[in-house]
């Protein structure tokens, strides 16, 4: 499907109320495919490659990769894909252009899931004060044109993700791997002067925010943030996960996931007040 002139994949399945999956920075739509298949029985589950990654085109390179512009180019591939708003599940990058569909396009958004959203801008223990630095501009300026960036992202998701291994691991270095150079660095530079915590408290759909306890590569209190300041918010906390719940934890992923559809949606499958306030606690160090 061609969208704004830039040719997108995407893969849906099911039928029902819309979920929209979002990757997060050096993914792929691979990511949610367990989860897709989950839902496909009581939803209409859209999972897609952003511009850039997977099998989506590379974008020009006068393109901005700022979330305001992704959820621009997601508001028009929606408006391209289905009449009914959608229930945005967005991890980590994906979570930041969620919230950002959710504030510039709220028709289109009919719920938020936001797994280790990035709120603040701020990643990885100490990445983002190197990255700001005269050597971390340098390194963004050369990665453009290189896979240095995505093999450093890699090093760290893989040593933040203590719970992550097998068959996961490797995709996630096949995604990086395939993930365009210059989207790779354009995505990590606007993640660096993203902080969007000032304006949550203008969303307004339901919204459960999921992470895990020891998440180091977006803060836990990052997510602890955006619980608090969008209106209603639920947080739910993965017990044993890091940056990656959905791998890490998969069936307890799921089941928060199929709780708050539950709350919000038309199908109930699950007792979801008891699934949600049961992991509503606080991180454990």
């Amino acid at each position: 499907m061609f969208v704004n002139d830039l040719q997108l994949n995407f893969q849906a399945v099911g039928q029902g109320p819309v979920v929209l999956c979002l990757h997060g920075w050096a993914s792929s739509l691979t990511m949610w495919q367990r989860t897709c298949q989950r839902l496909a029985s009581a939803y209409y589950v859209i999972s897609l490659d952003l511009p850039g990654f997977g099998d989506s085109s590379r974008p020009p390179s006068a393109f901005d990769f700022g979330a305001e512009n992704y959820a621009a180019v997601v508001a028009a591939f929606l408006g391209q894909t289905t009449p009914d708003p959608a229930v945005v599940l967005g991890h980590s990058m994906g979570g930041l252009i969620a919230v950002q569909l959710a504030l510039h396009y709220p028709r289109l958004v009919s719920g938020l899931v936001l797994s280790n959203p990035v709120i603040t801008g701020h990643i990885g223990p100490g990445l983002s004060v190197f990255l700001r630095s005269r050597l971390g501009q340098h390194v963004l300026n050369l990665s453009q044109h290189s896979h240095l960036l995505a093999h450093l992202g890699q090093q760290t998701i893989f040593a933040d993700a203590r719970f992550f291994h097998g068959a996961a691991r490797r995709r996630s270095m096949v995604d990086m791997a395939r993930a365009a150079p210059d989207a790779v660095a354009g995505c990590l530079r606007a993640i660096l002067n993203s902080d969007v915590s000032e304006r949550l408290p203008a969303i307004q759909t339901p919204t459960l925010v999921i992470t895990g306890a020891h998440d180091r590569t977006v803060p836990v209190t990052d997510a602890r943030l955006a619980a608090q300041r969008i209106p209603g918010a639920h947080l739910a906390v993965v017990p044993r996960a890091s940056h990656l719940p959905m791998d890490e934890q998969p069936v307890l992923f799921d089941r928060l996931v199929e709780s708050y559809l539950a709350r919000y949606g038309v199908r109930p499958r699950l007792s979801a007040d008891a699934a949600l306030e049961s992991t509503n606690t606080e991180p454990q160090p």
